[in-house]
């Protein structure tokens, strides 16, 4: 189809993502949206090329992309990182395509910003790190529990150690069948119980390891949110 900038003012000023469209290297249209994550107003952004707002280290990696794009070699959007008028840096999320406006071809950019999924997704790593040096280094067995269903999600080193269980193998268990054959139906129940108290102590005595030996425990049991999941740390 046909599109003329006045066409795409009216289509795209409301978007909630920024759209741009490019002739010849020059920016001939952008939305409201496009003008907010980039600082730039229209007169500003008809005397840049495109690539002038991206990062430096960015330019070629889009460049390239965007080619990709054009000649429908690539069809999932990119991420690269752009430079505002105010110096802010920004992650942004992009597309572009090719596009007939009046008698001529034109690019039409779809150009989000994800500076603040970036951000979190960046703190939800840096919290599973955290997470993960604490789980392995720790002193004690420790063992986490589907909340719901008493199935076992993971375990640290020292607890597959003591058991004999490796973490597949611990895996495939409930937390009540490392319990001996003739107490599980209680530990069963014992799990469910302490769901209704919300933590504390399990007063389990005895665990069967992988060779049928029987190990005294004590567990202490807490309900924890780890990575949008509901566990029991015991």
């Amino acid at each position: 189809m046909n599109y003329s900038p006045d066409t795409l003012k009216t289509i795209f000023s409301s978007s909630p993502i920024g759209i741009y469209m490019v002739r010849n290297n020059r920016f001939i249209f952008s939305n409201p949206k496009f003008k907010e994550i980039s600082g730039y107003s229209e007169e500003d952004l008809t005397t840049f090329h495109p690539l002038d707002i991206v990062a430096p280290e960015y330019r070629d990696q889009v460049r390239e992309n965007a080619v990709k794009m054009l000649k429908g070699q690539k069809t999932k959007p990119h991420e690269f990182m752009v430079i505002s008028k105010s110096g802010q840096k920004r992650w942004i999320l992009e597309s572009v395509s090719s596009i007939m406006s009046g008698e001529n071809r034109a690019v039409l950019g779809h150009f989000m910003d994800i500076t603040d999924a970036r951000k979190a997704e960046n703190e939800l790593i840096a919290s599973e790190v955290r997470y993960r040096s604490f789980f392995e280094l720790a002193r004690e067995g420790i063992l986490l529990v589907d909340y719901d269903t008493g199935a076992i999600v993971d375990s640290n080193v020292e607890f597959q150690r003591q058991t004999g269980y490796s973490l597949q193998e611990l895996q495939s268990q409930n937390i009540w069948e490392l319990q001996p054959e003739n107490l599980r139906e209680e530990a069963k129940k014992s799990f469910f119980r302490f769901k209704e108290h919300r933590g504390g102590l399990i007063s389990w005595n005895l665990l069967e390891n992988r060779n049928n030996k029987m190990l005294p425990v004590e567990i202490i049991a807490q309900k924890l949110k780890i990575l949008d999941r509901q566990t029991i740390c015991a």
